[in-house]
């Protein structure tokens, strides 16, 4: 198969060659009738080398302003709505854009240990919490029963 710039490939490997994982995000893997040449993928990665979502939601784009040239039209009962495409490639840039946004996003859990946590209640340059846990506590009641933390709670 001689390779030129019309040339679209799909090898099949989305976990170890990006430009498949790309063509996998926007389902764009059928060669016989690709939107994007091999070229334009590598472009795209190009653009965005550092993530491959954003690669996506960059062919997706791609893939939308190629769509947007057709035109709907019926003619009897046979009728073609090419603008259903190009709404659905709009909609996958966006989505795409929204994952890589998130991509790599990892959650922090500040105060897990004890010696964190009593450190950070002492640290006067961290913005100190509105709510403590004891704090509506009043040990001046002399209600030992009420302020006894292994107590039932009853409604």
């Amino acid at each position: 198969m001689a390779q030129g710039p019309e040339v679209a490939t799909y090898t099949n490997e989305p976990e170890n060659v990006p430009q498949d994982r790309v063509r996998l995000e926007v389902g764009d893997t059928d060669c016989a009738v690709a939107f994007l040449t091999d070229a334009e993928i590598k472009l795209c990665m190009a653009d965005e080398p550092n993530s491959v979502l954003r690669a996506a939601a960059k062919a997706a784009g791609l893939i939308a302003a190629k769509l947007a040239r057709r035109i709907n039209f019926s003619h009897g009962p046979v009728k073609k709505d090419a603008s259903q495409a190009y709404d659905h490639y709009v909609d996958l840039q966006a989505q795409l854009d929204r994952k890589a946004s998130i991509e790599g996003a990892v959650p922090e859990a500040l105060g897990v240990t004890i010696a964190e946590k009593e450190t950070a209640d002492e640290d006067t340059s961290r913005v100190q919490p509105d709510f403590k846990k004891g704090m509506m506590d009043n040990p001046r009641s002399g209600d030992a029963i009420l302020n006894d933390p292994n107590r039932p709670i009853t409604y």
